[in-house]
């Protein structure tokens, strides 16, 4: 076998048992008919990095593989809307997304305000929290798409996040229960 096949069967064992997760992230930003294009592009790229620099751990290699895909699909909105398309979760995550955990019908100046205070309690959270409220939230991924990405019982994620979501709303009050 050469260092090619080799590479290519190492290559297949480390993408194939999460081939769902990326699908599914890919679906929920993505119109159907763009969907397979940016998976192949995804993959694609994964393929240029493991063979410029070998296949990173698994749990690594999970984490490539949704950021490469957050950047194919802005890639794409960028591409049709001629210019720069912010991606739905910046590096810190909480920014972007806190707006859309805000109650409604709040004035904008009450939402910044709102806004900032969960910014705040996300930092407050301990990294691996964090990390799960930005998938959760941020990502939109499901608990058994999150459990597949971290490494995590599908069970412990869920009560994880039912944890998180009570100290978030011990330090933010019932309001922003969601």
């Amino acid at each position: 076998m050469t260092d090619t096949e080799d590479l290519r069967r190492r290559f297949h064992e480390a993408a194939q048992p999460h081939a769902g997760l990326l699908c599914a992230y890919i679906k929920r930003r993505v119109p159907a008919d763009d969907a397979s294009d940016v998976a192949q592009e995804v993959m694609l790229a994964l393929w240029k990095r493991a063979l410029d620099g070998g296949i990173p751990p698994e749990r690594e290699f999970v984490a490539l593989m949704l950021a490469v895909a957050r950047n194919k699909i802005a890639d794409l909105y960028r591409a049709r809307s001629g210019g720069f398309v912010r991606p739905a979760v910046d590096d810190e995550g909480e920014e972007s997304m806190m707006f859309d955990m805000l109650p409604d019908g709040s004035d904008v100046c009450a939402q910044v305000s709102e806004a900032v205070d969960i910014s705040d309690a996300i930092k407050r959270l301990s990294g691996r929290d964090r990390e799960l409220v930005r998938l959760y939230y941020g990502a939109g991924l499901g608990f058994s798409e999150i459990s597949e990405a971290v490494g995590m019982p599908v069970g412990t994620v869920k009560s994880r996040m039912s944890a998180i979501r009570s100290a978030l709303r011990a330090r933010l009050g019932d309001g922003y229960a969601n």
